[in-house]
């Protein structure tokens, strides 16, 4: 697998969602739905064989790419939609939207419906980690290790963090906050 590329942005086609990187005497044309300008950069990659042609998708973090792959993999969302679900929300966002089941804030998106929405809340509730800290991964990862519902203690970690940012004072008042709920 292609990870990244390391290079010198020398071109931007924004009709075309497309970034021109120089890496290596090689001009590499990567498609994008993230805003980049000219210059260095990272740009982390997938490479996908379609239609007898690959084509290079490229994202400003893992996380990005992590969640166009998670979209593209739901029968019926192509990257067409997933570009506009990128473009529109960063990974937090789209995490707390499918967490809550907020159709209308996904449908909001243009292309994607409510049918669509439900199908994508459908196959990734449960299944994407906020990445907001390694602390709050940390904590999450201990709660429901003890049985809680990942989902309960996902709202509850995030809500403690807002005071406090030990992680063991995460873990002893979410408990508590937790313990109280059942």
């Amino acid at each position: 697998m292609l990870d990244y590329i390391k290079g010198e942005i020398v071109e931007v086609i924004e009709k075309e969602d497309i970034i021109i990187v120089e890496a290596q005497d090689f001009g590499i044309a990567i498609k994008t739905p993230h805003k980049f300008t000219v210059g260095k950069e990272k740009i982390f990659t997938y490479l996908l064989f379609k239609d007898d042609k690959f084509i290079l998708y490229g994202f400003k973090d893992r996380l990005s790419r992590e969640l166009f792959t998670k979209l593209i993999n739901i029968n019926g969302i192509g990257v067409k939609h997933a570009f506009s679900i990128l473009k529109n929300f960063d990974y937090e966002q789209f995490i707390d939207a499918v967490e809550n089941e907020r159709t209308d804030i996904l449908s909001s998106v243009e292309g994607i419906g409510k049918k669509t929405a439900s199908r994508i809340i459908l196959e990734l509730k449960g299944k994407l980690t906020s990445h907001s800290s390694p602390i709050l991964s940390d904590a999450v990862e201990a709660l429901v290790s003890l049985g809680f519902d990942k989902q309960k203690v996902q709202k509850v970690v995030k809500e403690v963090s807002k005071n406090t940012s030990s992680l063991e004072e995460i873990i002893k008042i979410s408990l508590q906050k937790l313990s109280e709920k059942r």
